[in-house]
């Protein structure tokens, strides 16, 4: 972690916080649609608007503090979905309480979604 981080973000861009861009749109007129990547000891994420722009990309400490303090940031509603992994339930059921939606997918599923063109509102996901 980058000296001078806020508490439980990966800094890779060599920022001292996750890549953000503004968005032009009012808060409540949009919505975040969020991608997790599970590991371990942390998560990495995308967010993207509806219209596909990549909004911010990052990484969160696998901690339920980080990822709490994380959710509790983000200023717009946001959906996500994750694959299902050893370590997604209990980030499932701390992310979940700040999600307009949270979705678990099986891994082979989310393959079959992004090749075949699916989005994230296709019955394919699975919910916890």
């Amino acid at each position: 972690m980058k000296k001078g981080s806020p508490k439980g973000y990966y800094v890779e861009t060599g920022d001292d916080a996750p890549t953000r861009k503004p968005h032009t749109g009012e808060p409540h007129d949009c919505i975040h649609y969020i991608g997790f990547d599970v590991h371990k000891k942390s998560v990495s994420f995308c967010v993207k608007t509806a219209e596909g722009e990549i909004v911010e990309e990052g990484k969160i400490l696998a901690q339920r503090s980080a990822l709490r303090q994380w959710a509790m940031q983000r200023k717009q509603a946001w959906r996500g979905a994750m694959e299902a992994t050893l370590f997604s339930a209990w980030i499932y059921d701390t992310l979940k309480p700040y999600a307009e939606q949270l979705q678990i997918a099986h891994p082979a599923r989310m393959k079959a979604m992004v090749f075949y063109g699916h989005t994230k509102d296709d019955p394919w996901l699975l919910t916890a």
